[in-house]
């Protein structure tokens, strides 16, 4: 015994280890920790395991910080991507520049040269502009009113279960359906609320999913006049029930809380479908919410509104009554003046009075809105355009009827010579899509909602772009109604013109005369927007040359400022690639003076519980220093980049030529400083060369003793990078190969991941092996406990037996 305690006292506590069974509860040892010191060689070799993964894990986040600053670095400087800082690109190291001279240099804006010669003529004058045909007409859609549907004041009959909401439980899931409205039509009960209750289960999405509805799991029907649901497929295990609702819903439906069914037992209703009710008319309880330019205001109605419209002696004097109050609230929500209410027959009329204003009616109380309430308007109606309805809801005339299915009407209209052919179950917005997306039509369609009008433009610049809209010659009204008709647009369309200029050539004492059909001109290596006329009075046919303006001559300049803001950039990025591989080869680990040993190694699990978070956090970063010290493959980086600028470029010159010094010394690491005057005399007295020295290829700029350093800077640079970093094609760039990226194919494929996965199986067999002999161990000293228990009682006996 005396043996047993010895052991225990002295072991350290490595695992979470819980013992089971009885803990020393009879001899007075320290069970776990007994267990926990019998197991801990193998608790040992898997601490050492998990250290194993944490370096690991250090190293690849290490190389991948490396991967990512040789990815941004390759995005930045050497993608046309990034064409003002792509070091690749010609047009970087084009330093030539052509400013506008004159009094009217600022009708003319150069947006390229290619030539640093004085340019050899002036733009004398600008006649026109080119302009794009164009044509603005108003809607034959929408205006400042909306209008309801006929009011009438009897007793109405209505839908109770419209609108409404009822509660299912499926596989222990509550969702709630709400009953879609639908037009009350004679026969209305049973069958049709199937069609709408099945639509409100396609209309729920199953709890964790985006395309499964309760329609792919229930299904309603009928039996007679009575509703049942049901599972949808038989072999289904989930149970479903009523679970709350509406209480005059559920009751018009024939369902009560509470029923419930599975697969095997539907759920039918305990009374006939009795949704059609007939009711007073009243507006008590009913609200209307009213979008006004982005403001919605809602007004409501008691029961003093409806007994006031009702106490008047005819329906008219009812509408006007009726009127009367929504303006009394709207003047009360909006302020005097915005809306108007006034009995326009059976109807009422809802009118802005601003003509620019947006109105949208809208309601959150059932049996007010729709084609069966009571104002008699569908939910949304707004006095502007709706795109988002079909071709048959709109009402357009079609140039072919289907009398079986208004969805299948065919409606043609013509734009610039291309017919196109719609459907009545198109909604408006799609076939303004298909007009603008067609090159061939060539105009771009735009509906300007406040003001309810179309402005139609032509695609092209110049007198080739034109409007040309029109109904079918075989009938039909979408591009009437829209647009307005052929002679209309024929004649409000602005045509578009060209571009027309005079320009005088050094020498030459007559002007030549260019038309272009766009703004933008190219003419013996200047690229120039022109931006207004000048040197003309009056406009068009009529206008008169005025030869006393002074024309726009371009000035040769040099501005190197961009280039050399691009490159110094580059070499502060550049070093600081240097700077973080050098840190990392170069930084040694914590050693101990007298073992050699590592002094701060990943925190085993142990360790871990017993410090906080601040002080892990402290200790992980001691750690991970010197992770990477002496890593062959960095230090094969390093080593290139310090000779990637030093070394020769063919027979142009070295970096130091034009302002672009490496450090020569090894504690520079390599790093490059730039000599900015030197750099500016470059580029301005040749920029040829500069360009030459960073974009040769291998083949113009080779390099015998090196082929890693044949062509110019950058694309060395670029080779060189792409050997560490590149993620694509067969062959990957040697740190991707061993840390991979996350989120890419290179992932799990890579050599970290791999040595991750050997050390994670037997870091596997280690804990099912540590599980097994803990239990075992624990099994035995259970077993001692007992009888050691038994001994005692036997004692116990014995000696009262003998008392």
């Amino acid at each position: 015994m005396t043996s047993i305690n010895s052991v225990a006292s002295s072991s350290t506590k490595t695992t979470g280890y819980v013992a089971k069974g009885f803990s020393g509860l009879v001899s007075g040892m320290e069970t776990e920790e007994v267990v926990q010191a019998m197991t801990s060689d193998i608790q040992a070799k898997i601490d050492k395991l998990k250290q194993q993964q944490q370096k690991y894990t250090w190293k690849q986040d290490a190389y991948r910080t490396i991967i990512s600053s040789l990815t941004n670095f390759q995005d930045k400087y050497f993608s046309y991507a990034s064409p003002s800082t792509n070091l690749l690109s010609t047009a970087l190291y084009n330093c030539s520049k052509k400013i506008p001279q004159g009094a009217n240099a600022g009708k003319i804006s150069v947006t390229k040269t290619s030539s640093s010669e004085d340019a050899a003529y002036q733009i004398a004058s600008v006649k026109s502009l080119a302009t794009k045909a164009r044509y603005t007409g108003t809607c034959g859609i929408g205006g400042s009113t909306v209008s309801t549907g006929d009011i009438n004041f009897g007793d109405r009959i209505t839908n109770v279960a419209a609108g409404k909401s009822i509660e299912i439980t499926y596989d222990d899931v509550r969702y709630t359906l709400t009953i879609p409205e639908s037009e009350v039509t004679e026969g209305f009960e049973a069958k049709s609320m199937e069609s709408l209750l099945t639509e409100a289960l396609r209309q729920t999405y199953v709890e964790g999913s985006t395309t499964t509805t309760l329609a792919d799991k229930l299904s309603f029907t009928t039996s007679g006049d009575k509703l049942v649901m049901k599972a949808k497929y038989s072999e289904d295990t989930a149970a479903f029930k009523i679970s709350g609702g509406d209480t005059t819903a559920l009751a018009a439906l024939g369902f009560s809380v509470g029923q419930a069914g599975s697969a095997s037992n539907p759920i039918e209703g305990a009374s006939d479908v009795n949704v059609l009710q007939t009711v007073p008319f009243s507006v008590e309880g009913k609200k209307l919410t009213f979008d006004l330019d982005g403001l919605s205001k809602t007004i409501s109605f008691d029961a003093a509104d409806s007994a006031a419209i009702m106490a008047e002696a005819t329906d008219a004097d009812k509408r006007n009554k009726m009127a009367e109050l929504i303006n009394t609230k709207l003047e009360a929500a909006f302020g005097t003046g915005k809306i108007e209410v006034s009995a326009n027959g059976d109807k009422l009329a809802f009118e802005v009075k601003d003509s620019t204003s947006i109105l949208k009616i809208t309601s959150s109380t059932t049996d007010t809105t729709g084609v069966n309430g009571i104002f008699g308007i569908e939910d949304g109606t707004t006095n502007r355009l709706d795109r988002t309805k079909t071709l048959a809801e709109l009402g357009f005339t079609p140039t072919v009827t289907d009398a079986s299915d208004s969805s299948k009407n065919i409606y043609k209209i013509t734009v610039n010579g291309k017919e196109f052919e719609f459907k009545g179950n198109d909604e408006l917005s799609s076939v303004l899509n298909k007009i603008n997306n067609d090159e061939e039509a060539g105009v771009t369609i735009t509906y300007l909602s406040s003001t309810n009008k179309f402005a139609i433009t032509a695609d092209e610049y110049g007198a080739m772009g034109k409007v040309d809209i029109a109904d079918s010659t075989t009938g039909g009204n979408l591009a009437e109604t829209l647009f307005g008709s052929a002679a209309a647009i024929s004649a409000g369309t602005t045509k578009g013109t060209d571009l027309e200029m005079t320009v005088k050539y050094n020498g030459d004492t007559n002007e030549t005369t260019i038309k272009r059909s766009s703004n933008s001109v190219s003419l013996d290596g200047i690229n120039f927007n022109v931006e207004g006329t000048f040197g003309w009075t009056g406009e068009g046919e009529t206008a008169v040359r005025d030869t006393t303006a002074e024309g726009v001559s371009f000035k040769s300049s040099s501005d190197t400022d961009d280039t050399i803001k691009v490159i110094k950039q580059m070499v502060e990025d550049y070093n600081k690639i240097i700077d973080s591989v050098n840190e990392l080869i170069s930084t040694k680990s914590r050693k101990s003076n007298k073992r050699g040993q590592a002094v701060y190694e990943p925190l085993t699990d142990a360790q871990r519980a017993e410090m906080t978070s601040d002080e892990i956090q402290k200790w992980e970063e001691k750690a991970k220093e010197g992770i990477l010290f002496g890593d062959s493959t960095l230090t094969q980086l390093a080593s290139s980049l310090r000779f990637a600028f030093s070394s020769k470029v063919g027979d142009l010159g070295f970096g130091k030529d034009i302002g672009i010094t490496t450090a020569s010394s090894y504690s520079g690491n390599g790093k490059l400083t730039i000599d900015e005057a030197k750099l500016k005399e470059a580029l301005t007295n040749d920029p040829e060369k500069v360009k030459a020295m960073f974009t040769a290829s291998a083949e113009e700029a080779p390099n015998s003793a090196n082929s890693t350093l044949a062509g110019g800077f950058a694309t060395r640079v670029k080779t060189l990078f792409e050997s560490y970093a590149k993620t694509t094609g067969s062959y990957k760039g040697k740190l991707v190969q061993l840390a991979g990226l996350q989120n890419n194919a290179t992932t799990d494929d890579n050599y970290i991941a791999r040595q991750q996965k050997v050390l994670s199986n037997k870091l596997e067999y280690l804990e099912t092996l540590l599980k097994t002999r803990q239990d075992r161990y624990q099994g035995q000293f259970t077993k001692l406990e007992t009888y050691i228990s038994r001994m005692n009682a036997q004692s116990s006996w014995l000696s009262s037996a003998f008392s």
